[in-house]
């Protein structure tokens, strides 16, 4: 749901711990994370199992008033909440391990690429809807064609953004690929 970022920056954050020669912050993160998940879920599964207003609240957040179960949304609902948990934890920790972390600059750097990523989705979409009018989807091949062009567009799109927004990540991909 609304954690997919900090999930998939766990592993980054954690990478960070081993580097410094730490892998018992993160094994404590996890065991705290995989504790508290059960009992999380089986709370919302019950709050989301009758009519109150938690459950009024989640339908009206996640638009999904017409749905007659909302019980079943408690799970997802409590794997984001712990995941976010974890992610915080482990910056918290990381922030007392690695005194030098500027939050500031690193904070102007996910803004720069989700902008970039932002942008070149809405670019991606449109190639993509264009080629789609001109060729149908009948096939296979047409698909994958339709796919490859739009995905490629839009790998070109980001690179030309990032380049413009000066992010250092572009630079050493040009000098790689020119060495």
């Amino acid at each position: 749901m609304f954690s997919l970022f900090a999930n998939g920056l766990i592993f980054l954050i954690s990478r960070a711990f081993y580097a410094t020669k730490n892998t018992a912050i993160p094994a404590l993160v996890s065991i705290f994370s995989v504790l508290i998940l059960p009992p999380l879920a089986y709370l919302f599964v019950y709050l989301l199992k009758f009519p109150n207003a938690f459950s009024y609240f989640i339908a009206f957040v996640l638009r999904i008033e017409d749905m007659r179960n909302l019980a079943v949304v408690g799970l997802p609902l409590a794997i984001s909440i712990d995941v976010l948990a974890q992610f915080i934890l482990l910056m918290v920790f990381l922030k007392f391990k690695i005194n030098e972390i500027r939050y500031k600059k690193l904070f102007l750097f996910f803004i720069k690429v989700f902008g970039a990523t932002i942008f070149a989705m809405f670019l991606t979409y449109g190639a993509r809807q264009l080629f789609g009018g001109f060729l149908g989807s009948a096939t296979f091949i047409i698909l994958f064609f339709q796919t490859a062009v739009a995905g490629g567009f839009g790998i070109l799109c980001y690179a030309i953004v990032s380049h413009f927004l000066k992010l250092p990540e572009i630079g050493a991909f040009k000098n790689f690929l020119l060495a």
